[in-house]
């Protein structure tokens, strides 16, 4: 199976590059990254994939920092802690997490695709 990087980096200081995560995970990602985020601080990227059921976090060099099996992740947008995030998936859960902890997951009664927003009060 051909298994390519999926997540392009580029910066003001930095030249655009493909990166990919370790072998195994790459090639459970199914060749498909379904949406992205950057946490509000500015430090962590996230990649929902709901083909291989993982959201992956990225730091700003292009080290991948730690993964969440999420089942058919979907949408993921900045959360309100630095370096957090806030994720959903088809089976109606939303995650409030990070790279290296999960604060919280909530099950609805809908499913979500991805897309997703947060709306501030």
């Amino acid at each position: 199976m051909d298994c390519p990087p999926l997540i392009g980096m580029a910066g003001p200081d930095m030249a655009p590059r493909l990166i990919s995560a370790p072998e195994p995970i790459q090639i459970a990602l199914d060749n498909y990254v379904g949406a992205m985020a950057t946490s509000h601080d500015g430090q962590v990227i996230a990649a929902s994939c709901p083909r291989g059921g993982k959201l992956l976090f990225w730091n700003l060099k292009g080290e991948l920092i730690g993964t969440r099996d999420f089942k058919d992740s979907s949408g993921i947008v900045a959360g309100n802690a630095p370096s957090s995030f806030v994720a959903t998936n088809g089976s109606g859960e939303i995650g409030d997490l990070s790279a290296d902890n999960v604060h919280r997951v909530t099950r609805e009664s809908l499913a979500f695709d991805n897309h997703v927003a947060l709306a501030h009060a």
